[in-house]
């Protein structure tokens, strides 16, 4: 009986230094100047930053399948005809070779921008007049749209912050009705502007991701409820810094440097297809004499509304009557081929 457990022990003992030495043979293999290496070469200028669909995502791609292949990883992509097949092997003894898996699972987007044609009205009825205000794009307002131009004409609803939290007894989606309207919207959420109130203790996301996702979320709680359009107010900010055409000076950072400022991130955006329009509702950004407008005869004044609401923590949405406005949108799309690098262990 001891010398089987003392055999037990012994192989035991064998197997954990075995597996131990395997380990560390497998981390040995990872240093710093292994992974600096391959690092330098997918941050490098030839993949020209790796964006989606470009020559240097395919080359970062070709370098990741080609790791994985030196690493024994087998291909777990589309299924691809086998390599004798495809250089005119033909079918062994009339049988046609199996189909392979290749290190890439090919895909394609939509790839859209706003287009030139973009138009934006502000329309204010009264008993037997009708008087429209046409503003400029890129003057006095932006649009991020969706994957398909839209023209449409609707009512305005105030929905607040349009901030939402039942379980706090806060709703500015209540007793409102969005649906086929177009909706306006204060940034932020009930008392930020006022670290002193109740409003601002009771609802202040817990950190400045949490507050980034719930000003991100806004948009799809309203195309939720029915709006065809966002009109998103920012009063503390000036928009118009932003679309200045003439660039008086060369575009200088630490990294970049040429006669016209690098493209942003978000100047392009990217959607998988799909056999619905959903997000496809277009966010107008306004200056601030659009804004103004907008209320004008309203009887709502946002810095009296955020102050109340601070305060006394009650939405004030509410349909903004005889304001209506028209908009047209167009969109620059094109379809853009792109792939993920799939391995299995």
């Amino acid at each position: 009986m001891k010398k089987s457990i003392l055999l037990f022990v012994l192989l035991v003992s064998v197997i954990n230094l075995f597996a131990q030495g395997e380990a560390e043979k497998g981390l040995a293999v990872i240093t710093q100047d292994a992974v600096k290496g391959q690092l330098n070469f997918l941050a490098s200028d030839w993949t020209e930053g790796r964006a989606v669909g470009s020559r240097g995502e395919y080359i970062a791609g070709d370098y990741i399948a080609s790791m994985l292949q030196s690493y024994g990883v087998k291909p777990f992509g589309d299924e691809i005809m086998p390599e004798f097949s495809r250089r005119g092997g033909g079918m062994r003894g009339g049988m046609r070779p199996p189909m392979g898996k290749s290190y890439f699972q090919n895909f394609s987007l939509i790839q859209y921008e706003p287009g030139e044609e973009q138009s934006f009205s502000v329309i204010t009825s009264a008993a037997g007049s009708e008087n429209a205000v046409n503003f400029g794009f890129k003057t006095d307002f932006y649009v991020r749209t969706g994957t398909v131009g839209q023209t449409a004409k609707a009512p305005l609803v105030f929905v607040g912050y349009g901030y939402q939290n039942k379980e706090k007894g806060y709703d500015d989606f209540a007793n409102v009705n969005l649906k086929g309207k177009i909706a306006v919207v204060l940034s932020g959420y009930p008392g930020y502007k006022d670290t002193a109130s109740a409003a601002y203790k009771k609802f202040t996301p817990q950190d400045r991701f949490a507050r980034f996702m719930a000003e991100r979320g806004k948009s799809e709680k309203l195309e939720k409820a029915g709006a065809i359009a966002i009109i998103q107010i920012n009063p503390d900010t000036d928009p118009m810094l932003s679309w200045a055409q003439n660039q008086i000076y060369q575009a200088k950072t630490n990294y970049y440097e040429a006669d016209k400022p690098m493209a942003s991130y978000y100047d392009i955006s990217m959607s998988l297809p799909s056999d619905t329009l959903a997000g496809n509702v277009p966010t107008f950004t306004v200056t601030q004499r659009v804004a103004n407008e907008i209320i004008l005869g309203t009887g709502i004044k946002f810095s009296e509304f955020e102050k109340t609401v601070a305060e006394k923590m009650t939405p004030a949405s509410k349909e903004l009557a005889g304001k209506t406005i028209a908009f047209h949108t167009s969109v620059k799309s094109q379809v853009v081929k792109a792939r993920n690098v799939v391995g299995i262990i």
